[in-house]
């Protein structure tokens, strides 16, 4: 598992190994441009796996590496109101957020941790994970 993502499991008290976890799309390219034109085809094929898991297991946060990722979930699983947010304390201000579909079910699109350096307090989207898990909102969009 990738050191940035272990930091934020770490903080979290989480056990990797009991926590499901899975690519939209269960094919790994060097980058996502390589699968450019067939991202769409490729989750949509892979989303009867996704939502099983999802309602068999009743999840109720899902955590999103990058918005490309995070959107097409968001979309499957009509997760449109935001309802918090982290915006990195850098230059960069790069933003994580936390949308709720109508069935309490919670997406948060966070900057992908290949780019972003989660272990560093600027740019750690951790506490709006723990937010989402907790229940704890701090910021209401509408």
């Amino acid at each position: 598992m990738q050191p940035r993502v272990r930091h934020t499991f770490n903080k979290l008290q989480l056990d990797p190994g009991r926590v499901p976890a899975s690519n939209v799309i269960f094919l790994r390219p060097e980058r996502e441009k390589n699968i450019d034109g067939q991202f769409d085809q490729l989750a949509a094929q892979c989303w009867p796996l996704h939502q099983a898991v999802i309602e068999g297991l009743e999840i109720k946060v899902i955590l999103c590496f990058g918005k490309r990722a995070g959107g097409w979930v968001r979309k499957r699983l009509n997760a449109n109101d935001q309802v918090d947010e982290f915006i990195e304390r850098n230059e960069r201000r790069w933003t994580s957020t936390a949308y709720m579909n109508p069935d309490g079910v919670a997406v948060i699109v966070a900057t992908h941790p290949s780019i972003v350096d989660w272990t560093t307090p600027e740019a750690d989207p951790t506490p709006l994970v723990e937010r989402m898990l907790t229940g704890k909102v701090d910021v209401q969009f509408t």
